[in-house]
């Protein structure tokens, strides 16, 4: 792969991730890593990646979550690293890990992110609070670089517009998180988009903190990711909690405000982009609503009543998801992402769903 690729690009730098290794010591590597141990072999694969892309001029970036794991593999590491600390939650401890970095002698960057990933349409009060928290301390310890990342977790359900405040807030941080007194920004965004409307802009903000107003909670994302795209797996929904009925209720209302106010914007360079994602969360939040009502967690068990009214608009929602992907993505990722919207709406048709939960779980 690196062979194929290496040519593509005029950087020296490879970033060749090798982080959550969750899977090491199970399947191929099962048996050497009882011999070996998972460290060693971790070790002796990345060796062999480093010697491939050193062949081609190129520099190799990792990620440092397993040094962690495994601090005595440092003195072994081969020279030319950049080891990468990658946190996404405000209470992440980034002084702990960036002190331990420091004391391995390795440039390190911190990667932070725009925890749009598994959430629709973002996390912004998290996102801007790892991320402040993320440039102190890099600052602090010595840390070379702030990278932000973007992630497409459950088929990359986040539309365009919704990661762009959070990397104009990264690259604040980055240059000076003790100039950017606040989360403000507007110059930026009107910039990216010209001829939005402040009626837009006010959208874009208020849907990536409206997670914060459900009363809902899921682990490491908003939840209406796992709620719409993840239904094969429902990893996240069975880890769920919830406050109760009416808040959920309570922030349908403010949504449908948010919604309104969209209405005679329809048309705008921002607004078939904000509408969806409005949508899209409010058929989270009835889902949800189903949950509590009815005590269970299986949509293919609502009533038939519920699981009509939702049916019906998951189906708009779909055609137009597809529509604003060809838009904003390459076309080759759309059926992968497309099957997890389709596996809920065929899990509320009560249809046989054995060849789209495989889809909607790659």
């Amino acid at each position: 792969m690196i062979e194929e690729l290496a040519p593509n690009f005029s950087s020296n730098t490879l970033n060749v991730n090798f982080d959550e290794t969750m899977d090491l010591g199970m399947g191929a590597s099962k048996s050497a890593c009882e011999i070996y141990g998972k460290g060693r072999v971790f070790l002796n694969y990345l060796n062999k990646v480093i010697d491939i892309a050193a062949s081609k001029g190129k520099q190799c970036q990792i990620f440092s979550d397993m040094l962690f794991r495994y601090p005595n593999l440092i003195c072994e590491l081969p020279k030319g690293l950049t080891l990468l600390n990658w946190g996404y939650e405000p209470d992440h401890p980034f002084d702990a890990e960036h002190k331990q970095l420091a004391q391995f002698g390795y440039p390190f960057h911190v990667v932070v992110s725009t925890n749009c990933f598994a959430s629709v349409a973002g996390r912004w009060h998290d996102a801007t609070t790892h991320m402040r928290r993320a440039a102190k301390s890099a600052k602090h310890y010595g840390a070379e670089g702030f990278m932000v990342t973007e992630w497409g977790d459950m088929g990359h359900g986040q539309q365009h517009a919704m990661p762009i405040p959070a990397y104009a807030f990264g690259a604040a941080m980055a240059w000076g998180q003790e100039q950017q007194v606040n989360d403000n920004v507007d110059l930026p965004l009107r910039w990216y988009y010209p001829d939005a409307t402040d009626t837009e802009f006010g959208a874009l903000l208020a849907l990536q903190n409206f997670y914060r107003q459900t009363g809902v909670t899921t682990p490491n994302c908003a939840f209406f990711g796992p709620v719409l795209f993840d239904q094969a797996s429902r990893r996240h929904i069975k880890r769920a909690t919830w406050r109760d009925i009416q808040s959920v209720e309570n922030a349908r209302k403010k949504l449908a405000k948010v919604k309104a106010s969209l209405s005679p914007a329809k048309g705008g360079e921002l607004s078939t982009e904000l509408l969806w994602t409005a949508e899209a969360l409010d058929i989270a939040c009835r889902i949800v609503m189903g949950y509590i009502e009815e005590g269970h967690r299986e949509v293919e068990r609502f009533s038939a009543q519920r699981k009509k009214s939702i049916r019906r608009d998951v189906a708009v929602l779909l055609e137009t998801y597809r529509t604003l992907w060809r838009e904003n993505y390459r076309e080759g990722g759309l059926k992968q992402s497309s099957a997890r919207l389709e596996f809920l709406q065929t899990l509320l048709q009560g249809e046989q769903t054995t060849a789209l939960e495989t889809e909607a779980t790659m």
